[in-house]
């Protein structure tokens, strides 16, 4: 067979002949002086296409010198093609910039395009010639790549057919030294056929392979059945050692070869033969642990605690006697023999009850005593109720003392156990101590006993989610799905939501004078509009107590926020039903009402920050709260400040601000505005009039939906009580009053009121 080196030489001195053909006719063309003088002006480079002299074929050799630059003929044949393409882009180019130049004359333009159509198809030719040597060559390199396939295959096989052949005298001789019961040279063999094997597991469905690859196996089962037997002969009846300590040794070599689980049946062997003498005492007579339990009519708490706790220590003291891996394993199948579980100290689990049960009764007693917990004093820094804290360190060393005893049901037992405490502590203990609904004003004391109470439930909520996350980490992994805390932390929040709805009834009962007292003034009797009212002062002192004492006692400003949202919504709602007992009210009554409504206004935008030194603007959600609250109050006063003369312009103002349809709505207007039963007839009927033409008004507006007629006054009686000189309010600074000036100014520029005079024309009332 020739070489690749002779063959690529045959086909260059084939080629040579043409290629002179083509060198002869490619010199035969000719360019005019003129242009190729112009040619090397424009081009001036050193590149070999550029020269006049230039010989494709010795180009062609330097770029392909040797066989191995042919297995890169398609890189050379890109770059060639990448060349052509630049170059005819040139040409292009130069032709353009010649065509509109017109520095050359026509035949000479006629004469380089000739030149360059020559050019092209010198290339065209030279492409091909090309073409027909890359097809020359990839033909070439087929073959070369046919035997280096096929070169490769070979050298698989060779190494293949060695390594079978070693297999296979490997597995004769390992049959040989394990007849011999040479098992330390049979160990070596062993781990050779074993590797060797492994080499040929993609083999298997070759038939001569299988059937070795099988009997490799067969040969091993045999050998751990000869080993097997000589241990068992090398031990007499009574477990006594003989004296084959070599082999056994050697066969050691041999077990640790095969893999860890015939390891493991040859201990296990070793063990249950020495153990046998213990499965005679252990066999479930009346010296079983489990048993004696059971016959047991009546246990001790305390003695039950005390032998468990023995036997734990017991179990602590084998295992770290026995250590090492032999002595661990017999220690295990002793615990197997005797009671088929895992340690001995689990045959009291059943009897652990006992346990949980005295726990429970001792937290039923710890529960009973925080009914009548007293609050921390003055100069202890604690904001929660120290019940809140004893618990939950009883919690934590009763949970680290179950855990010394068990992990499994009794102490899951334990956690449902501490789960019911503390919803009975949250319910009763918690909820129980907030003070009762009383129409009294409300303490310094009881507002900080609820204050305490949130506290108290936040730190619950918390801290529970603790002791969860410590119970899962301790109970057995059979248990942790179980374990759920969700119900109790949602009892807390609870505590904190019942606990806000206290404050804000503790504090309405402190402000209701307030509100009595707005009720007690001449509304439709006054002759102008002053400074804030009376009550207006009562309120913002009550606010300032309270709030100043509230933001000082609840630690979690996100509740505190609660409390006031809440607090406003309240607010809104007594202040606005509050109106109906003001009735009637005149004109003056409710600027003078538009007013004090704005000075209330103010008061409540500052409870976020009251008594604070430096305080900041409230938080726009807040500001948000008090101004959809109070513009209720105020879009009511609006439509009572209404003059009902001329009807339309009530109605109207009615239809524009309340916007609603509803004529019991209207009505109760017409009520806070004393007009008369008998007069009221009139304006319903110009109210249906109206509504008619507007079919998008709602049915009921939410403005009006609060608004009720069904309250019931505070007596006098009621209100001296409120008002005692040992009240804790009458201490407090009252605020500077609202100026009438500033809120005239509110009032002048309003346009929604009108009112007809005499003569027909319209006249805003400005009056103050």
């Amino acid at each position: 067979m020739k070489s690749s080196t002779d063959t690529i030489d045959n086909i260059k001195n084939e080629d040579n002949i043409e290629n002179e053909e083509f060198q002869e006719d490619f010199n035969n063309i000719k360019f005019p002086p003129e242009l190729e003088a112009s040619i090397s002006q424009i081009l001036q480079t050193n590149d070999p296409l550029d020269s006049n002299d230039f010989n494709p074929i010795e180009y062609l050799n330097q770029m392909l010198p040797n066989e191995q630059a042919l297995a890169s003929v398609d890189v050379t044949t890109k770059k060639l093609q990448a060349k052509m393409r630049q170059l005819s882009e040139d040409i292009k180019e130069l032709s353009r910039l010649q065509t509109d130049g017109g520095q050359r004359g026509p035949e000479e333009v006629a004469e380089a395009k000739k030149a360059i159509e020559e050019l092209f198809d010198r290339i065209r030719q030279i492409k091909e010639k090309a073409s027909q040597s890359e097809t020359m060559v990839q033909e070439i390199t087929k073959d070369i790549k046919s035997l280096d396939y096929a070169k490769k295959h070979l050298t698989i096989s060779i190494t293949a057919l060695k390594r079978l052949q070693m297999l296979v005298t490997a597995v004769d001789q390992l049959k040989i030294m394990a007849q011999m019961k040479q098992y330390k040279e049979t160990s070596q063999l062993l781990q050779a056929v074993l590797q060797l094997s492994s080499y040929f597991k993609s083999y298997k469905s070759i038939k001569r392979i299988a059937e070795l690859s099988s009997s490799v196996n067969t040969f091993q089962n045999d050998l751990k059945r000869q080993i097997f037997e000589d241990f068992e002969s090398s031990f007499a009846i009574d477990g006594g050692f003989s004296s084959q300590t070599t082999l056994l040794a050697n066969a050691c070599l041999v077990i640790d070869i095969m893999g860890l689980d015939v390891r493991s049946q040859l201990m296990k062997w070793y063990c249950e033969k020495q153990l046998n003498d213990y499965k005679k005492i252990f066999r479930g007579s009346d010296e079983d642990l489990v048993k004696t339990l059971a016959k047991t009519n009546e246990l001790d708490v305390k003695t039950l605690l005390k032998n468990l706790q023995l036997t734990i220590e017991f179990e602590n003291q084998l295992t770290k006697r026995f250590s090492n891996m032999v002595q661990a394993l017999i220690f295990y199948m002793i615990y197997q023999l005797q009671l088929k579980t895992k340690t001995i100290s689990t045959a009291f689990e059943p009897y652990l009850g006992l346990y949980i049960e005295a726990e429970d009764s001792t937290l039923s007693g710890m529960i009973n005593s925080y009914h009548t917990e007293a609050l921390p004093d003055e100069e202890v820094s604690s904001s929660v109720l120290q019940s809140s804290i004893d618990l939950f360190y009883f919690y934590r060393e009763t949970l680290a003392n179950c855990a010394k005893l068990s992990t499994r049901q009794p102490f899951y037992d334990l956690c449902n156990m501490f789960a019911k405490w503390l919803r009975i502590y949250a319910s009763e203990v918690l909820i129980g101590r907030l003070p009762k609904e009383e129409r009294r004003a409300i303490t310094r004391d009881e507002l900080k006993l609820i204050c305490f109470i949130i506290n108290t439930a936040d730190y619950c909520y918390v801290t529970t989610s603790q002791l969860e996350d410590k119970l899962k980490d301790t109970i057995d992994q059979d248990y942790k799905e179980k374990i759920n805390f969700d119900e109790e932390r949602n009892h807390f929040l609870n505590v904190v939501t019942t606990s806000v709805r206290a404050l804000i009834r503790g504090i309405e009962s402190s402000y209701d004078p307030a509100l009595v007292a707005m009720t007690k003034l001449p509304w439709s009797n006054l002759e102008s509009v002053g400074d804030q009212s009376e009550y207006v002062t009562l309120f913002n002192r009550t606010m300032l107590s309270c709030v100043v004492g509230v933001h000082k006692d609840i630690t979690n400003n996100r509740y505190f926020r609660t409390f006031c949202d809440k607090f406003v919504e309240s607010f809104v709602i007594k202040f606005t039903n509050n109106l109906i007992k003001c009735k009637p009210i005149s004109e003056i009554g409710a600027e003078q009402m538009l007013l004090d409504v704005h000075a209330l206004k103010t008061s409540l935008l500052e409870m976020p920050t009251m008594g604070m030194e430096n305080p900041a603007p409230p938080p726009p959600t807040f500001i948000k709260i008090v101004n959809k609250g109070i513009s209720k109050a105020e879009t009511i006063l609006k439509t009572v400040l209404t003059p009902h003369d001329p009807p339309e312009g009530l109605v109207e103002n009615y239809i524009l601000l309340i916007a609603d349809k509803n004529i019991s709505n209207f009505q109760k207007i017409l009520d806070i505005k004393g007009i008369k039963k008998n007069e009221q007839q009139p304006l319903i009927e110009i109210f249906h009039q109206k509504i008619h033409g507007h079919p998008t008004l709602s049915e009921n507006s939410n403005i009006m939906s609060s608004l009720t007629s069904s309250s019931t006054l505070i007596t006098s009686a009621q209100l001296s009580q409120f008002i005692t000189p040992g009240s804790f309010l009458n201490n407090v600074p009252s605020e500077n009053k609202f100026n009438a000036v500033n809120f005239k100014k509110v009032l002048s520029g309003r346009n929604w009121i009108k009112k007809d005079g005499n003569d027909g024309t319209k006249k805003d009332d400005d009056k103050v």
